[in-house]
């Protein structure tokens, strides 16, 4: 008698789907260089061309350059069409990336010199530590002290009624007089 084992294979807990969700991956993902985030401000694109350019970055399909339509870059960044028309001449401009234009079709964008920029910072730069925080454990938490915590002002014991005349009604300058031990403002 033989018996045929069959092995279910595992997805990693690093893969797409387990840290968003298969329904989520159905849709596709962009890989983006932590080091074009990393590095943001010290490339000087600002919060507006980078949205613009991961809009570009996620027509990369292949080896080819995007190509996408003005008007697609506007729709899904929600931008006007003007805005990113200047966000590309801006990109352009700090050498981040080329325009090709091309009669009757939309522009292609080469990013071979954002590439080759990241690539100088890689060689030139270590990458950070990244360390991994261990999961949250029941037995864990009495090793962290106890923090203390103030009175709040706004707690039912110091709770302002509404209006002078309420029997129970305490006014600001009481509850400063408690808080403080000024006399004086009652």
């Amino acid at each position: 008698m033989t018996y045929k084992i069959t092995m279910k294979k595992q997805e990693s807990s690093y893969s797409f789907k387990n840290k968003w969700s298969s329904e989520i991956a159905k849709w596709g993902y962009t890989p983006i260089p932590n080091l074009l985030i990393y590095n943001q401000s010290k490339l000087d694109i600002t919060s507006s061309e980078m949205a613009v350019l991961l809009q570009l970055l996620t027509h990369m399909w292949d080896d080819r350059h995007p190509y996408p339509a003005a008007s697609t870059l506007c729709k899904r960044s929600g931008m006007a069409l003007q805005t990113v028309r200047t966000n590309i001449r801006r990109l352009e401009a700090k050498g981040l990336l080329r325009r090709k234009f091309r009669k009757a079709l939309s522009n292609e964008y080469e990013l071979t010199s954002l590439k080759a920029i990241l690539q100088r910072i890689a060689t030139t730069e270590q990458p950070p530590v990244q360390k991994r925080i261990p999961p949250y454990s029941k037995t864990s938490i009495s090793n962290y002290p106890k923090m203390e915590t103030k009175e709040d002002p706004f707690s039912k014991k110091n709770k302002l009624k509404r209006g002078p005349d309420s029997k129970n009604a305490l006014q600001v300058g009481d509850i400063l007089a408690n808080k403080f031990g000024n006399k004086h403002l009652t």
